[in-house]
């Protein structure tokens, strides 16, 4: 993967395409910050996502909840700091934990460049790794 024109680990033709005027002009740190919690708290896919996980539980289903994380150094660009990013992870976690499922959620690798390809979390090879790890983990029982 070649992610030698920016400094965000994006694929160079993926930059090209959809980033390097998105990101070109600094966006001042933590401007984002207020639209982007408003936006989590007012999603309805919460609700939907309650739905899905009671009903998963009510059926005796095991399930592990994975969530990429959020790409911290494009979110940082687009002005949100980690301080809102916090609020999406503590939500997701909240949620899943009502139900009682392991969840991974990556929070570790917010910051990491090279976890994910976009600002849509999508898993670069490096991501895909930690992913299959996980999976690995929880198949053999190390994640409960």
């Amino acid at each position: 993967m070649d992610a030698s024109n920016n400094p965000y680990g994006i694929p160079n033709d993926i930059w090209y395409a959809d980033y390097g005027k998105l990101l070109a002009s600094p966006i001042k740190p933590g401007s984002g910050n207020l639209g982007f919690i408003q936006s989590v708290d007012d999603s309805k896919e919460w609700a939907d996502f309650d739905l899905a996980l009671r009903v998963l539980k009510e059926l005796g289903a095991q399930p592990l909840i994975l969530s990429r994380p959020l790409d911290g150094p494009i979110m940082d660009a687009m002005g949100v700091a980690w301080q809102a990013r916090q609020e999406y992870y503590s939500k997701l976690q909240n949620v899943v934990s009502a139900h009682g499922f392991p969840i991974v959620d990556f929070v570790d690798q917010d910051g990491n460049r090279y976890f994910s390809i976009d600002r849509n979390s999508h898993p670069s090879p490096e991501g895909w790794v930690y992913t299959n790890q996980a999976l690995d983990a929880f198949f053999h029982g190390t994640i409960h």
